[in-house]
């Protein structure tokens, strides 16, 4: 989620995320060269990002 707003610059709730961390630490096996991730987005609560995205630990 951190990096997606910091470097993509949209905001994705949690489950959105979830394709886009797995392609980023190599959990998809021989990914193709080009490859598709669905990212949703819109179903967080602003607050409840800003927690999950700070440096602080948050409670899940």
């Amino acid at each position: 989620m951190r990096f997606a707003f910091e470097r993509l610059k949209i905001v994705l709730e949690p489950s959105g995320a979830s394709a886009l961390a797995a392609l980023m630490a190599g959990r998809v096996d021989s990914p193709p060269r080009r490859v598709g991730v669905i990212a949703s987005c819109g179903n967080i609560d602003v607050r409840r990002f800003t927690e999950l995205v700070s440096d602080r630990e948050c409670s899940l």
